[in-house]
């Protein structure tokens, strides 16, 4: 005897078969917007040459203890429209003729800005940038010589002044 009470409607009008379908093809247009995005934007984290970075680590660590020695350290300000100003303290033999301000983006390496800083009276140090940061931002003074170097990091604006110490 044959059952008549069962479901007869076709397979395209039943739920299971095109859930089942549904997810493959949502994971194939997912992974084509991703293969998409990998190879139209530009990954500037990554370096070209890593081996060279690597090589060069043991001078940034030997301008580290040079400043260690001459016990370094800066007190950076931040002013309104973009006036940056350092105070410089410690045992330099003579004042630099200038000093290498780096602002580096955490994320973004478009956005990384390098600016002199030219000397005032009494070890202090000034430049003005083209427009008012914002954000996080780490903070390298580098000597004319490139024989030392402070670092730090930042959070802009602020209206306390970053200080840069020679063991951080």
């Amino acid at each position: 005897m044959t059952n008549f009470d069962r479901d007869t409607t076709p397979w395209f009008k039943q739920f299971w078969p095109w859930f089942l379908i549904v997810i493959p093809l949502v994971t194939i247009i997912y992974c084509a917007i991703m293969i998409y995005l990998a190879v139209t934007s530009e990954n500037s984290l990554v370096s070209d040459n890593y081996y060279k970075d690597g090589l060069a680590i043991n001078q940034s660590l030997a301008m580290d203890n040079k400043a260690k020695d001459l016990n370094l350290s800066a007190e950076l300000r931040f002013g309104e429209a973009g006036r940056v100003s350092l105070i410089l303290d410690g045992d330099l033999p003579t004042q630099p003729s200038f000093l290498t301000l780096k602002l580096l983006h955490p994320t973004v390496d478009g956005q990384d800005i390098e600016q002199k800083l030219l000397p005032e009276p009494g070890y202090v140090y000034s430049t003005q940038l083209a427009t008012p940061l914002t954000g996080r931002w780490y903070v390298d003074v580098i000597a004319q010589d490139s024989s030392w170097r402070l670092k730090g990091q930042t959070a802009l604006p602020s209206s306390t002044p970053t200080v840069l110490e020679s063991g951080s």
